[in-house]
């Protein structure tokens, strides 16, 4: 039973792609994407400059602008200047972005349990040690990488 690690990945991205379209049905007909609700939910720990949340998202500052643009737009963050370096944008949640981040959490929670139900709590200990020794890879590989021009 020779498994190859492109597979591991293969199945990794179709997890992810499939958990994106449940929870975009769940998001029903707004205008926000995935990552905007990632931001939110990352926000809802207290506010963060955009450079933070593009780092801690592993997406670009571009991708993060749009979506705050995005998110500020229909009134679920506001933007300010860090008072210390006011070339840093502070990004934080408001109650109506608080509002439907439980909502849409609440799809995730559902999806997320309907799609481990098959796993004892010992898998789902040791699938969260796994996939947290991929990622510690996956973040030396790249930090190990020259930058790219």
């Amino acid at each position: 039973m020779g498994v190859d690690a492109t597979d591991v990945y293969g199945s990794i991205v179709k997890i992810y792609k499939l958990l994106h379209r449940r929870l975009s049905e769940k998001m029903g007909n707004t205008s926000l994407t995935i990552l905007d609700f990632w931001i939110l939910k990352s926000l809802r720990d207290g506010a963060k400059p955009m450079v933070e949340l593009a780092n801690s998202l592993y997406v670009t500052q571009a991708a993060i602008t749009n979506s705050v643009d995005r998110l500020e737009q229909n009134g679920f963050v506001t933007r300010s200047k860090d008072k210390r370096d006011r070339r840093i944008n502070i990004i934080s949640i408001t109650g109506k972005g608080e509002e439907f981040l439980r909502e849409i959490d609440v799809a995730y929670r559902e999806i997320a349990i309907a799609s481990l139900k098959e796993l004892s709590s010992e898998d789902l200990f040791n699938l969260v040690v796994l996939l947290g020794k991929v990622l510690k890879g996956l973040s030396e590989t790249m930090s190990n990488e020259p930058p790219s021009k």
